[in-house]
């Protein structure tokens, strides 16, 4: 009882001085959501990530800082449900990636004799090479996990099927892998626990914070991730960015301590279905308020670091928060809850080990770049003495 006290005066205390501040959504409220997803847990884990706390907040950005750098990082933050799934609930689409994979690519060959490239979609291989459905599939699950880099994603080997060869193309990653991604690193979190690194436990669990938290949005969840379908251009940045940044510091953002998850995979996926079920509500908000409004009401031109930008005007942004149910607060308060309870399953998953075991030596293995990027944060210092 006197635990969950102190978690709530932290929260009370430094949610008073640090959301009263507004910045950009991207940034700034991936980097409160994992700072307040620490004060979620229970010791004796809350004291070593309270610990690092600066480190696992600043670093909830490198995901998206990453995606300037890194050709397959992109597909990591979502998925287009709605390309794959024509209705909820979601029933038709593999939860493994290698079966989503293996079910959604273009199997790819050379006939030989006329050197002619042809390709096949998975349904017709079976019926044409006539191979067994089991020994098909186990050839490329084996093939996949040799090569299952979730950094570096891509299919390179080959099959032979009938005497004949074939190259997997990828057709399914590019609408997104974000549920997939989420499974792998929260297999490399636990990974990090059984091994007591301080520096992966941290580095990953800043990483699958801002996963998380991408897959708490709805429109990360389908292929009309702007409105650039329906004419609402602007809408990601209106419920990303305007919503939260002229409501923030009023956020009601208390939550409940973290709590062990038994299915983890299926949180992951109903945390997805929750919201795709927005999509709908968050497009068809936007379409209400527009026709609530006097045009001059919707867009405006503002100054903003030293530019001018053309976005949804301050009236129009209150009007839409009210007509969508201040939906970006409760799913910015999910992912709080969400991502705490999932750091204490992957630490409960390996054991349990006390965290003054940790290696702290770690953090010395780091190269001199991430060593003094890490110095920066957590100590202010620039020089590795």
């Amino acid at each position: 009882m006197k635990t969950q006290y102190y978690h709530f005066f932290y929260i009370l205390f430094f949610s008073f001085i640090n959301l009263s501040t507004h910045y950009d959504w991207g940034f700034y409220a991936h980097k409160q959501i994992n700072y307040l997803a620490t004060f979620t847990l229970p010791e004796p884990l809350f004291g070593f990530y309270k610990e690092h706390i600066h480190f696992i907040k600043n670093e909830a950005i490198a995901p998206d800082q990453r995606r300037r750098m890194l050709p397959n990082e992109d597909i990591k933050h979502y998925i287009d449900i709605d390309h794959w799934e024509k209705e909820l609930p979601l029933d038709t689409l593999p939860k493994d990636l290698w079966e989503a994979v293996y079910k959604h690519s273009v199997w790819e060959t050379t006939i030989q004799k006329e050197k002619v490239i042809d390709s096949f979609p998975f349904a017709q291989i079976q019926e044409i090479f006539e191979v067994d459905s089991s020994e098909l599939s186990n050839q490329f699950r084996k093939a996949f996990y040799k090569h299952s880099d979730y950094h570096n994603f891509e299919i390179q080997d080959s099959f032979f099927l009938s005497n004949q060869k074939f190259q997997i193309i990828d057709n399914f990653s590019t609408y997104g892998i974000a549920p997939y991604n989420i499974e792998q690193s929260i297999h490399l979190l636990t990974k990090a626990f059984v091994e007591k690194d301080v520096y992966k436990i941290i580095k990953r669990s800043a990483d699958l914070g801002h996963y998380l938290a991408d897959i708490h949005v709805p429109l990360h969840t389908t292929s009309n991730y702007n409105g650039q379908l329906t004419n609402q251009k602007g809408i990601h940045s209106l419920w990303e960015t305007q919503v939260p940044e002229l409501f923030f510091e009023n956020y009601n953002l208390f939550t409940g301590q973290a709590s062990y998850s038994n299915d983890i995979k299926e949180l992951v996926w109903q945390t997805v279905t929750e919201s795709h079920q927005l999509v709908n509500k968050t497009l068809a908000a936007e379409m209400l308020t527009k026709a609530e409004l006097k045009p001059e009401h919707i867009k405006c031109f503002e100054d903003r670091k030293n530019r001018t930008i053309w976005k949804y005007c301050d009236k129009f942004v209150e009007k839409y928060n009210s007509n969508i149910n201040n939906a970006p607060e409760e799913r910015l308060k999910d992912a709080i809850q969400t991502i705490g309870s999932i750091w204490l399953t992957c630490w409960v998953n390996a054991g349990q080990p006390d965290p003054k075991t940790f290696q702290k030596n770690s953090l010395e293995n780091m190269n001199e770049i991430e060593f003094k990027k890490y110095e920066l944060i957590t100590t202010g210092s620039h020089s590795r003495s």
